[in-house]
C-alpha cells in the first residue's frame, strides 16, 4: 500500500512539474501594454481573440484584427482561426501578438498555434484588462445587427 502512495505521489509531483514549465515557456512570450502599443504603431499584427460580445463590451484597440478564437463556451475554434489567419495573409512565421480579456486565452491559444508550426506569437499580459487600466486608447465595436 505505501509503495502505491509513494508511486501517486511521485507520479502528481510530474505533471505538476510539467505544467509549471509549460506555464513558465508560455509567460516567456508575454509583453507589456505598451510594447503591443508600439507593435501596432510600427505596422506589427495585434489580433484581439475575444468573443464579439465581449468586443462589444469593452471596445477594440483601433488597427487590431479581431478574430475570435474561443466562442463563447470556451471551445477553441483553432481552425477557422487559422484560415482566417491565411485570409488575411498571416503565415506561419509571421510576428503576431495576441490579446484576450486577462491573458488567459490567449496563453491557451499560444500552446495550440504552436502545436500547428506558429512559432512567432507574443501576448499581452493582463489582457484587456490591463489595456483598459493603462488608459490606452479604445475605440466602440458594434455587431451587425441582424437583417431578414
Amino acid at each position: 500500500m505505501g509503495k502505491i502512495i509513494y508511486i501517486f505521489i511521485l507520479l502528481f509531483s510530474f505533471a505538476y512539474a510539467d505544467l509549471e514549465v509549460r506555464s513558465n515557456v508560455v509567460d516567456e512570450f508575454a509583453i507589456s501594454t505598451k510594447s503591443a502599443l508600439n507593435v501596432l504603431n510600427n505596422n506589427g499584427i495585434l489580433i484581439d481573440i475575444r468573443t464579439p460580445m465581449e468586443w462589444e463590451s469593452t471596445g477594440v484597440i483601433e488597427g487590431s484584427k479581431l478574430i475570435t478564437f474561443y466562442n463563447n463556451d470556451g471551445k477553441s475554434l483553432l481552425w477557422s482561426f487559422i484560415k482566417e489567419l491565411s485570409n488575411n495573409n498571416i503565415k506561419k512565421g509571421t510576428p503576431i501578438t495576441l490579446i484576450c480579456n486577462s491573458g488567459f486565452r490567449t496563453k491557451k491559444a499560444i500552446q495550440e498555434l504552436q502545436s500547428q508550426g506558429f512559432n512567432n506569437i507574443t501576448y499581452v499580459k493582463g489582457g484587456i484588462l490591463q489595456w483598459k487600466k493603462d488608459k490606452l486608447p479604445l475605440e466602440s465595436y458594434q455587431t451587425e445587427p441582424y437583417q431578414e
